[in-house]
């Protein structure tokens, strides 16, 4: 009996210590890196659209509402468009719960910046386990990708997307190894289930990544008789059971994208191969510059704006060299099933850290790194488990004159090196012989390997440490907004509508208000007109004359207050904007449009001008009418649903509603359909024929899930019918 309960408690502890040391990882790194460096947690588009709209999400579910669109946002306010949203993914599902815990956005970054990282580390541990390395190595190989800087200093802080996306890479990598090494029912569907969460989290560089990671698994499996068996059919068989599951997970998450690809020639920001905007590209030198732990800063090679960023790929760097120089790369090793798997993944891997500024809708190309760095990570563990270790002087004497050579060209390279060359030449080599120092001296410990383990620890506390914060410049600069502020104080209710937020050509920040744009109204209930919209809507933004990010010059003003639609009063009204946050200076902050159309000045400061204007309005969205049209018991359903009682004298006529138009909008008169249009090709307006009295209702529904989602609940149904008959093969097999 006691044996018995010892070997199961053996067997729970070799799952509850990776889970308590990755859980432990992501809370202490995730503090460590807003007390360290809180500048980057968070800033820039989580503080401008992610943890916004998770707040709006929140709000909506708590009210029981499915978060699809939010009437509070003109300019992206629907999720079902915007992939970058994520909003179903469960790492950002969870940062979208943690707003209605927290009211600081610090502290919901830091509950997502934990969780991010413990899941990334956890499925790197696994991931380790699923290509046979012992517990150490994969212990090494967690800590390792989980401290990947790309994801500290940029995914976890900035783009929640990017961690969602890398989060679910990694896992769906080693159930997808899992799989073919032992493709039964239940692994079919562990990497159904990752797969579905790589296209959940709306990060396509993921989708991309792991699409090239299953066309050389398919590889190796077609052609390692070792893992498919000797005969060819066999070898099809495990590629189809495994493909199927793979389609099928993706099939399953199609509503997901769906809105995005049917729409994408509304966006001012489509799919296209765009080379003009090459910044984001890291060459070759930087590529494989990685080793040189000091080499801080070169980021700034791309003249993005981002500085500061240690070890691009964490603290593997330093392991690589030992793996490098000390490491006898046996023939039979080369050779090994795995070892060519991850070598052929890091090639592919920087050939696409190479791609276009804008291959499609991915852009950035150096998003691709902490994919690089995984099979980076993934090849040192391999060569770690099956290598020797061979120590020598001369071995020594070439590593350090090496990685000097290197280190030294590496930082003359930079255009503005972070402190002297001379002194962080010294300092790399210092560094890295320092831990081969170290290696050599235990290289007769047996647990020499779980010393790895332990400087991998010791490496991230590095990289956190000596890493100053992000730099950042122009409209990056932002205080922490708190949700719930009294930012609505000089502002009207959350029902009296839309803010209107703008600035001088180029120039987008405004006195007091400089870090209120964007959609960072939302955390506040506050209605924005221009919200952040990563992929924007054309028709919106040429006329606002906006980008994507919700930055919009006075030239809006000029356009809203031209005559309104339905015939009296401006744009404004058709907008149902109410205030307008504008510059100081009669000219340039167009006083004397918005005092025509009905706008009072309240408040300056700092350059910023506060203009209200005083008009009743509808409750929902209903804004102008024409002349004729009587509109009376306004009632905002949800935000998929709208209703007004219209009474229609004389000739026909239209309702406006303050609702940017998408395709999937219908209204009925009593149930009678009616002709919906885009007015400006961005504002819904609904005709009402001459005489009409009744009640008009508004629906919006995503034009294309009416077949998305049974296509997806069948792929669904499909995959438990693949697991059911895998499982129902695999039981009459042994019979045989």
């Amino acid at each position: 009996m006691e044996a018995t309960s010892r070997a199961k408690w053996d067997s729970w502890a070799r799952w509850i210590l990776p889970i308590a040391a990755a859980a432990a990882l992501g809370i202490v790194t995730a503090i460590a890196l807003v007390k360290l460096h809180p500048a980057s947690m968070p800033f820039d588009d989580a503080l401008n659209a992610g943890i916004p709209t998770w707040h709006e999400v929140a709000r909506q579910i708590a009210s029981g509402q499915l978060p699809i669109l939010t009437t509070r946002s003109f300019q992206g306010g629907n999720f079902a468009t915007n992939i970058a949203n994520g909003e179903f993914h469960p790492l950002l599902l969870g940062g979208t719960l943690l707003t209605l815990v927290f009211s600081s956005p610090t502290r919901v970054i830091v509950g997502f910046g934990a969780a991010s990282i413990a899941v990334v580390a956890l499925g790197g541990y696994v991931l380790g386990r699923q290509l046979g390395l012992r517990r150490s190595l994969s212990a090494f190989l967690g800590f390792t990708v989980g401290m990947a800087p790309l994801l500290l200093y940029m995914y976890v802080g900035n783009w929640g997307t990017g961690a969602a996306g890398s989060a679910s890479l990694v896992w769906s990598t080693a159930m997808l190894i899992r799989a073919v090494r032992r493709p039964g029912a239940w692994n079919l569907l562990l990497l159904a289930g990752t797969v579905f969460t790589v296209m959940l989290s709306g990060w396509p560089n993921a989708w991309l990544s792991f699409a090239i990671i299953a066309v050389v698994t398919a590889v190796v499996a077609l052609t390692d008789r070792t893992l498919s068996g000797s005969t060819g059919r066999s070898r099809l068989s495990l590629v189809a059971r495994v493909g199927s599951a793979i389609a099928l997970g993706g099939i399953v998450a199609l509503p997901q994208i769906t809105e995005y690809l049917a729409n994408s020639s509304l966006f001012s920001r489509s799919a296209r191969w765009s080379d003009t905007q090459n910044t984001a590209v890291p060459n070759l030198s930087l590529l494989f510059g990685f080793p040189l732990p000091t080499a801080s800063d070169w980021w700034n090679w791309f003249d993005y704006g981002y500085s500061y960023w240690a070890i691009p790929f964490g603290f593997v760097s330093l392991i690589g060299i030992v793996a490098v120089f000390f490491v006898r790369w046996r023939r039979e090793m080369l050779r090994g099933t795995w070892f060519r798997w991850a070598l052929v993944l890091l090639v592919a891997f920087a050939v696409c850290c190479e791609l276009p500024y804008q291959v499609a809708s991915m852009v950035m190309p150096f998003r691709f790194l902490p994919v690089f760095g995984l099979f980076a990570a993934v090849l040192i563990a391999l060569l770690l488990e099956y290598g020797e270790f061979v120590w020598s002087p001369k071995r020594v004497a070439a590593a350090a004159t090496a990685l000097a050579i290197a280190t030294a060209y590496f930082v003359f390279r930079i255009p503005v090196p972070a402190g002297g060359g001379v002194q962080r030449i010294l300092e790399s080599c210092a560094l890295a012989m320092g831990v081969i120092v170290l290696l050599v001296a235990l290289r007769s410990v047996p647990a020499r390997r779980w010393i790895l383990v332990v400087l991998a620890i010791g490496g991230s506390a590095f990289v956190l440490a000596v890493t100053p914060a992000i730099g950042t410049s122009g409209y990056l600069r932002w205080t922490t907004l708190p949700i719930g502020t009294d930012l609505k104080a000089p502002l009207p209710a959350s029902d009296a509508g839309f803010v209107l937020h703008v600035g001088a050509d180029g120039i987008y920040q405004n006195g007091v208000w400089d870090g209120y744009w964007s959609s960072r109204y939302l955390l506040s209930d506050v209605p924005i007109l221009n919200g952040y919209d990563p992929v924007g809507q054309r028709a919106f933004a040429k006329a606002m004359r906006t980008e994507t990010h919700g930055l919009v010059s006075t030239k809006a003003i000029d356009f809203l207050s031209e005559p309104s639609s339905s015939g009296t009063g401006c744009k404004f009204d058709d907008y149902r904007v109410s205030s307008v946050i504008t510059l100081a200076g009669p000219v340039g902050g167009k006083h004397a449009e918005l005092e025509a159309c009905g706008f009072a000045l309240v408040a300056t400061h700092a350059g910023t001008a506060l203009f209200h204007k005083v008009q009743p309005l509808e409750a929902g969205t209903v804004s102008t009418a024409s002349a004729g049209i009587e509109l009376s018991s306004p009632t905002l359903v949800s935000e998929l649903d709208e209703k007004v009682h219209v009474t229609a004298s004389g000739s026909d006529g239209v309702v406006n509603f303050a609702r940017m138009w998408w395709p999937g909008y219908s209204a009925t008169l009593d149930g009678r359909q009616l002709v919906v249009s885009a007015t400006d090709g961005m504002l819904v307006t609904v005709h009402i024929p001459a005489g009409a009295e009744g009640t008009v209702e508004l629906r919006y529904w995503p034009s294309t899930w009416h077949w998305a989602l049974p296509v997806a609940f069948a792929a669904l149904a499909a995959l438990l019918v693949l697991a059911i008959g895998v499982g129902l093969i695999d039981r009459r097999r042994p019979a045989r």
